[in-house]
């Protein structure tokens, strides 16, 4: 609701109206949402006079990295209209990548969600602007509606939640700390590539007649656009959970009324896999397919995503997802 009152005041046309409401709005915020919403009263700032543009400034860079410190100390998104005072840390992530080998930077990627804590990134509805007392509408980059999560304490809300504020985190994780490693891979030759083959070939994971489909993909996703490769990645990741389910001993399909077999997807599909699966790996797949978390696979599958969008952080994410689920059926 909130988001929403802020795109009215924008296209009035209020521009200083429109800085001071985000400044108003976002003084107790701690969701990543905002950070956007903050950058874009920058930009408005920055063309105004310089005797209105200095205590604005001031103001929004403090909202803007008390939201940071909510999401984890020291992992700052590298944004160059702002200037934060303590990224020293992730600027040595940076600086270290750059001299990552092709197998480190690999075995970087399949290693870095194990790394990824949800509870020190700390909830990000913690100190809600939202509080427990609106429902909250989730709207996706051109304000279509994507889901509505349930106050607060609400029957069955805290799961939703759960799956809500993993969306927000991991989708900076994968902005800040996947797609560096993603970008560093595409420094090395197509031949050199062959390594990640290797790897895609000596796991379980993936079902031996998809390997040569996965690899490509995997490959276009470094070389080119994310889109493409990205959508034949979640369906290629579906089937490797129906199979990893089969090979453990599990039901991967139902039979209907009429004695036709049909396959699981998405939930149902989802919840078969956490009998098998660790809780924290159970979870992951959850979140791919869950509409209160990234739920890539759905949002391609159906044509939700546009080309652009899959340059996202949670599409970033997803690829060092695969990647995990491929690694740790090397190394168990």
């Amino acid at each position: 609701m909130l988001i929403k009152c802020s795109n009215d005041e924008e296209n009035k046309g209020y521009r200083t109206d429109y800085v001071v409401f985000i400044i108003n709005q976002t003084k107790n915020a701690v969701e990543p949402v905002w950070l956007d919403y903050i950058q874009e009263a920058l930009e408005i700032v920055q063309k105004l006079p310089s005797t209105e543009k200095s205590k604005y400034i001031v103001q929004l860079n403090d909202i803007y990295q008390n939201i940071w410190q909510h999401i984890g100390q020291n992992m700052h998104e590298n944004k160059h209209e702002l200037t934060l005072s303590d990224n020293k840390q992730y600027d040595n992530y940076l600086s270290g990548i750059k001299k990552f080998s092709l197998v480190e930077t690999i075995v970087s990627l399949c290693q870095c969600i194990d790394s990824f804590n949800p509870d020190e990134w700390r909830a990000a509805g913690e100190k809600s602007v939202f509080n427990e007392v609106f429902n909250l509408n989730v709207l996706d980059g051109k304000n279509r509606m994507l889901y509505e999560l349930p106050p607060r304490g609400e029957k069955n809300s805290d799961f939703k939640w759960k799956l809500h504020e993993f969306r927000l985190q991991i989708s900076i994780f994968g902005a800040v700390i996947v797609k560096p490693l993603i970008d560093h891979l595409r420094h090395f030759e197509t031949d050199e590539l062959n390594e990640l083959k290797e790897l895609i070939n000596a796991s379980d994971f993936v079902p031996t007649t998809r390997k040569e489909v996965v690899f490509e993909a995997f490959l276009h996703s470094i070389k080119d656009s994310m889109y493409m490769p990205i959508t034949t990645l979640t369906g290629q990741f579906e089937e490797a959970i129906r199979q990893y389910i089969h090979r453990k001993g599990g039901i991967y399909f139902k039979i209907k009324k009429d004695g036709s077999r049909t396959e699981l997807i998405g939930n149902s599909l989802a919840d078969e896999s956490c009998k098998y699966l660790n809780e924290k790996d159970g979870f992951l797949v959850k979140s791919l397919f869950s509409k209160y978390s990234i739920n890539v696979r759905n949002l391609l599958a159906h044509g939700d995503t546009e080309p652009e969008e899959a340059e996202r952080g949670e599409y970033y994410a997803f690829l060092a997802i695969f990647l995990h689920f491929i690694y740790s059926e090397l190394i168990y």
